[in-house]
Parts: structure tokens; sequence; C-alpha cells
């Protein structure tokens, strides 16, 4: 599905991601694990063209990716669910939702709204409020909608647990699951290791932009290393 090799990036010339390789297969669900700073975001932004690699390949589906402009990649059946949720706070959720851009799919907005309205009950109960209103879980509930309106094959999503209770985390995370059994490919960034690590079926772990580690998600979980950076405060 995706295929990342020797990738290096960064801002203004300097490289924040050295020579980053890792691979999402069909149907896998794997996951980036690092600190803030580790380089997690920039990947993304690479991944969907906001952002210039400065070496490197990527290959979606056997095509050069990068040659493929930012606002076209979503008709190649990627999503994106941004750090920081980035809803548009003064438009409602349904209009949140409908700001998708469904020119190039096969769903249509009505099939895309059930979808979302389907996996989030609470966004269609919520669905004349303005973004802005709504909780934290609520907003990112919705950067996560907006992003399976074209019913996506691969699923990009950065920090999604971020400042959120653990009791919305959790949802969102059973929301992955069903996706994923569903047949979409995800690759997710994200702090959150516990979660991550419970839900995903390979890791990374990525350290000042660059992989340390590759492993099976479940058998990091006991690794003394992983536990002792990232589990040993939870």
């Amino acid at each position: 599905m995706l295929a990342i090799s020797e990738l290096t990036a960064g801002y203004h010339g300097v490289p924040v991601l050295h020579g980053v390789s890792l691979a999402v297969r069909t149907g896998e669900f794997v996951t980036v694990l690092g600190a803030n700073g580790a380089g997690k975001s920039t990947l993304m932004q690479v991944l969907m063209g906001l952002l210039p690699s400065m070496s490197g390949r990527v290959e979606h589906r056997g095509e050069d990716l990068l040659r493929v402009p930012a606002h076209e990649r979503v008709s190649r059946g990627i999503a994106y669910v941004p750090e920081g949720r980035r809803v548009f706070p003064a438009l409602t959720v349904e209009e949140n939702l409908r700001a998708v851009n469904l020119k190039h799919s096969a769903t249509s907005y009505a099939e895309g709204l059930d979808t979302v309205f389907t996996l989030f009950p609470r966004l269609k109960e919520r669905d004349i409020q303005l973004a802005g209103t709504l909780s934290g879980g609520e907003q990112q509930m919705l950067a996560l909608g907006r992003a399976l309106m074209s019913r996506p094959s691969l699923l990009l999503a950065d920090e999604i647990s971020l400042g959120l209770a653990p009791i919305i985390v959790d949802q969102l995370f059973e929301v992955f699951r069903d996706l994923n059994d569903s047949g979409v490919s995800i690759l997710l960034a994200e702090q959150n290791a516990l979660s991550a690590l419970e839900y995903a079926d390979t890791a990374y772990v990525l350290e000042t932009g660059s992989v340390t580690r590759e492993a099976r998600a479940s058998d990091l979980l006991t690794d003394a290393s992983i536990v002792e950076s990232y589990l040993q405060e939870l």
C-alpha cells in the first residue's frame, strides 16, 4: 500500500527526517511512536504533499507519490487527520463534512454523511452546531469524520489522542479498529504509546528523525526499553 524509502525532509533546508524507511501493507494498521519533536508530523506532511521531501522515495500502490500534487492525493484513496484537528470553527458540523472535495471520488455526500454519522452519532446530534463550539473530543471526531468522507483506502492520522480524556481516546481507537477491520490501511503517528501498541499490527519508533526500531506492536508492549521510554508513567 505504502513504501517509504530513505526519506529525508525538513524545513528551510534543515533536515528533520533522516533517511526514514517504513512500509504499510494492504489492510495493515501501522503506528509510528515518538516523542514530541521526533519528526512524526513532518513525515505526515510529506506524505500528504504539504511539505516537499529533500531526498528519498515514497510509493503508493507502486506509484511515485511524491510526484502527485497534494490536492490529487484524496482521489488516490488517501485521507489525512492532521494534528490539532483543524476543523473550520465558523462552519457547522455538516458544513465541515461537506467542505471535502469529492469531485474525483466515487463517494457521494449522502453516502459520506451516512458513514460518518453512523460511526459518530454524537456528530449527527450536533449537525447544525458550529464546530468551534464543540468539545475537544467532538472536534477530533469531526476531523476524523471529515477524512472519512471520501471512503479512503489509506488513512493517515497524526496525534489523535492529544489533549483528550481517556474515554474519548478509547472510543476513537475503537473506530480505528473497526475501520481497519473493514479493510482500511492505517498509518498513525502517536505519542500515546499504550493505546497505539494495543491496536496496531506493526510499530516503528522514530527518534530525532530516524527509525530506531521496527517490530510487531504487541512485542513492544513488554519491551523493556519501550516501557522505560514511553509506558513507564502509565
